[in-house]
C-alpha cells in the first residue's frame, strides 16, 4: 500500500488548533485519513497516547524503517535495488559514464582491465597521468551527497556518480587537446 502526503490549504476544515492537519490519501484503496498527529504516516494506524505526546510520526520501528526506505527511493530513483542490477554492473556503468564524460571534455582516458587495480581510470594530459577512482553515491533528502570512503592515496581525483550526474573531487587538469 502506498500513501501520498497531501497538505490542505489554511482554510481547510481539516485543522486542529492553529496548525493545519496533514492528510494521507491511500492510492490503493482510495481513502483519505486525517493526520492530526494521531495516525502513523506509513500505515495510517492510530498512534498511542505516549507516541502522540512524543510527536511520533510512525507507530512502530518497522513503519519508520519502511517510511525511510520509501523516502530514500523517492530521492534516489535509480538505486540498485529498484533497477535489479548487480552492484558490480552498476560500478561498471559508473566507470563508463565517467569515461564518456571525460572523453567529451577532451581527455585521453584509459580504463583498468583488472577489477583489483588501485584506480578505475587514468587520464593523460601534458605528459602526466592522473588516477581516477569512480564510486556510486546517493543524495539525502536534504541534498547532501553520500558515498563510501576510499583510500585517498590510491587516486588523484574521485568521481562520484549519482544517477546520470557526476561530481568530481580533486582538480581536473586542463585537457591537452582533441582525442
Amino acid at each position: 500500500m502506498y500513501w501520498s502526503v497531501i497538505r490542505p490549504s489554511w482554510g481547510s476544515t481539516l485543522r486542529t488548533c492553529h496548525i493545519p492537519a496533514i492528510c494521507l490519501y491511500c492510492t490503493e484503496h482510495g481513502k483519505e485519513v486525517a493526520m492530526d498527529n494521531s495516525n502513523c504516516r506509513q500505515c495510517g494506524d492510530a498512534l498511542s497516547e505516549q507516541q502522540k505526546r512524543r510527536h511520533s510520526k510512525y507507530c512502530s520501528l518497522e513503519c519508520r524503517r519502511s517510511g525511510a526506505a520509501r523516502l530514500y527511493r523517492e530521492a534516489n530513483p535509480s538505486s540498485t535495488r529498484t533497477l535489479g542490477i548487480a552492484p558490480s554492473t552498476i560500478g561498471a556503468i559508473g566507470e563508463l559514464l565517467v569515461s564518456a564524460d571525460l572523453l567529451k571534455r577532451g581527455y585521453n582516458v584509459f580504463r583498468s582491465l583488472s577489477a583489483s587495480a588501485d584506480c578505475d581510470l587514468v587520464i593523460l594530459t601534458c605528459r602526466k597521468l592522473y588516477r581516477i577512482e569512480v564510486t556510486t553515491g546517493c543524495k539525502t533528502r536534504g541534498g547532501k551527497l553520500m558515498y563510501p570512503e576510499h583510500d585517498g592515496h590510491k587516486y588523484d581525483i574521485l568521481a562520484v556518480v549519482v544517477g546520470n550526474g557526476i561530481t568530481y573531487f580533486g582538480e581536473l587538469p586542463e585537457p591537452t587537446g582533441k582525442t
